[in-house]
Formats: structure tokens, C-alpha cells, sequence
């Protein structure tokens, strides 16, 4: 994967290091939902986050509703969860919830429409875009038909449906994808959602890759400011974004402004996380290599 696609998928995983002391962002599980966002790990980036709260609301059936399909479903997308350290494992996991999904719901059932996508995430996470792309454009079409053109869910189908096409190597064609999602995204949704910022830094990264690194600055720095207002200035994501901004400034050529980037970072992350925390540690590397840089 490229070093910008590693670095924008950590953003949006990490919880808000000012309200937690151990700075795992990790919160208490509602009543009766075997999992939360906040949980996830791999499989669980930006374009996954909204996708799962949306799933996740709508497990809670009406009173006197049995619940004893959807209780085994959110059993064994739990455990799907808990395999996402192993992609290969978890498309396992996923293609069984699909199968009881389709049994207790049908077809065109939200949710089984969600753990479609969730599944094509996972396909491309474990590393078969050819798949993914596949899923996502199938998921896409029923998403469309049954939700509508612009349902929070079909939005997100189209980013991961991008996102497939930037790891099977194409950001020619993942540009107008991202290009197109971004623009709805703000119509619908707001400069400020999950889902907006993640088709904006996702964008910025496909631009990166195809080489346009002034235009991938310039998005970023729209991420950025997004994200810290959306956020705030102390929020994990706001210092990862920071971070992942001085990378394209630094590929760009300007290593002075990258520098002063890099030192706003390490001493904010300093501040909230502690000096020995891992992203700390990352912070200082990203400085001293740039400094290094500078002096050659």
C-alpha cells in the first residue's frame, strides 16, 4: 500500500486522546450491541465508521419484535469484528453473516445491504481489489435502486467503491469517483461529516499517487481544517491529519513548512499523548527525517 494511503487510513480510527487518560478513545457498549465502532480496528477505517453506526442503529427492533435472528447476526458480525486483524478470516466471517443476513432478511434489507459493503471492505482490505470492485459495484446498484441516489449509505458504497479502484492501482480512474462522491457528500451531508472528510483525504491521496502533489496539499489542507472543526485542535484524527499533511508538503518540496508541521504535531501530541506514546514516537521520527533531509 502507499505511504499515503497508510497514513489516511489511521485517521478517524483513534479515539479523542482529551477525553480518555489511556488514549485509547475505547467506550462502554450499548445495551444489547455486541460491538461499536469505536472497536474497530483495520477493517475499521474512515469509510467503515459511518457505515457501522448506521448498522449498528438500526439493530434495535420494536418492542415485541423477536430478536432472535437479528441477535445471532450481530453475534457473528461481532466475531467478524473481532477477526480484523486477519483479512483473509474476516471475509470468511462476513461472507457467513451475509448468507444469515439474506436468510432472515432478504435481498433488500438495509442491512443486508450493509454487510455487502462491509464485505467488500474486507475483500479489499485482504488484498483482492478485482473482488471488491466487484461487490462495491453490484452493492452500488441495489443501494441506488432500493435507498435511493443519495442515501448516507449509498455514499458510502461509492467510497469504498473509489477506494477499491486507488488499491487496484488505477487513481485515474478512482479520481472522478472520489471526485463525484466528495461533491454529493457536501450537498447532502456537510463539509463537516465522517463521510466528507473521508472522500476529501481520500481524494487528496489518489491525486498524491497520480503525482499532482500541489492539488493533494491543497485538499488536505482542507481536510485539516475540517477535521479541526468538526473535531477540535486536541482530537487524535486533527493530529493525524497534521502529520499526514506535512508528508504531502514535504513530497511537494517545501521542507521548511513541512518542518514547522512536524514540530506543531510532535509537540501537540507530546501535550495530549505523552512522550512515549507510539504516535509520539512516529511524530518525532517524521520531524528528525525531515530535519535530516534539510541538512543534505
Amino acid at each position: 500500500m502507499n505511504q499515503w494511503r497508510r497514513a489516511a487510513a489511521s485517521v478517524h480510527r483513534e479515539g479523542d486522546p482529551s477525553a480518555a487518560g489511556s488514549g485509547s478513545g475505547t467506550e462502554s457498549e450499548p445495551a444489547g450491541v455486541p460491538f461499536t465502532p469505536g472497536a474497530l480496528g483495520p477493517l475499521g477505517g474512515p469509510e467503515v465508521l459511518p457505515l457501522m453506526e448506521r448498522l449498528i442503529g438500526r439493530r434495535h427492533a420494536p418492542p415485541g419484535e423477536d430478536r432472535t435472528e437479528a441477535a445471532a447476526i450481530d453475534d457473528e458480525l461481532a466475531a467478524a469484528l473481532e477477526d480484523d486483524d486477519d483479512p483473509a478470516r474476516a471475509v470468511v466471517r462476513y461472507e457467513r453473516v451475509l448468507r444469515m443476513s439474506r436468510s432472515a432478511f432478504g435481498d433488500d434489507h438495509p442491512d443486508t445491504l450493509a454487510i455487502r459493503s462491509l464485505l467488500a471492505y474486507a475483500c479489499k482490505e485482504s488484498g483482492d481489489p478485482a473482488r471488491a470492485i466487484a461487490l462495491f459495484e453490484s452493492t452500488l446498484a441495489d443501494s441506488v435502486r432500493i435507498l435511493g441516489h443519495d442515501a448516507p449509505d449509498t455514499l458510502s458504497v461509492r467510497i469504498g467503491l473509489a477506494q477499491a479502484r486507488l488499491e487496484a492501482g488505477d487513481p485515474a480512474r478512482a479520481i472522478p469517483l472520489f471526485e463525484s462522491v466528495l461533491a454529493d457528500c457536501v450537498r447532502v451531508l456537510g463539509e463537516d461529516d465522517t463521510d466528507t472528510l473521508t472522500a476529501r483525504m481520500s481524494l487528496a491521496t489518489a491525486v498524491a499517487e497520480a503525482g499532482d502533489l500541489e492539488r493533494a496539499v491543497t485538499l488536505f489542507e482542507d481536510t485539516l481544517t475540517s477535521t479541526a472543526r468538526a473535531l477540535g485542535e486536541d482530537h487524535a484524527d486533527t493530529l493525524m491529519a497534521r502529520r499526514i499533511l506535512a508528508s504531502f508538503v514535504e513530497a511537494s518540496g517545501d521542507t521548511n513548512r513541512a518542518i514547522a508541521l512536524y514540530e506543531r504535531a510532535l509537540a501537540d501530541s507530546v501535550r495530549l499523548l505523552g512522550p512515549g506514546h507510539p504516535e509520539t514516537r512516529e511524530a518525532r521520527d517524521d520531524l528528525a527525517n525531515a530535519r535530516w533531509t534539510q541538512d543534505i
